[in-house]
């Protein structure tokens, strides 16, 4: 019976820790560019990324910054991003 006990509670512990590893995160990016005669623009821009994993996450906020400053330091401009 203690056997099965054990079993049991490896069983449910096993299943708490699976299902918290994967959450739903939250994408923060921010960028800003000088335009002569305007002034400085910024802009932020926030998204979810869907029951992943931190360090997914991570990688796929550093992949959207990555697009985000090749368009706008081509103008003079920084980005950046970052989980939240």
């Amino acid at each position: 019976m203690k056997k099965i006990n054990n079993y049991f509670m490896l069983l449910i512990v096993s299943s708490v820790l699976f299902v918290a590893c994967k959450k739903d995160y939250t994408c923060k990016c921010t960028a800003s560019v000088n335009v002569p005669g305007f002034g400085t623009i910024s802009a932020d821009t926030t998204y979810v990324i869907n029951k992943t994993t931190k360090k997914k996450a991570k990688n796929t906020c550093a992949d959207s910054e990555k697009q985000l400053k090749a368009e706008v330091e081509a103008e003079g401009g920084s980005a950046s991003c970052s989980v939240q």
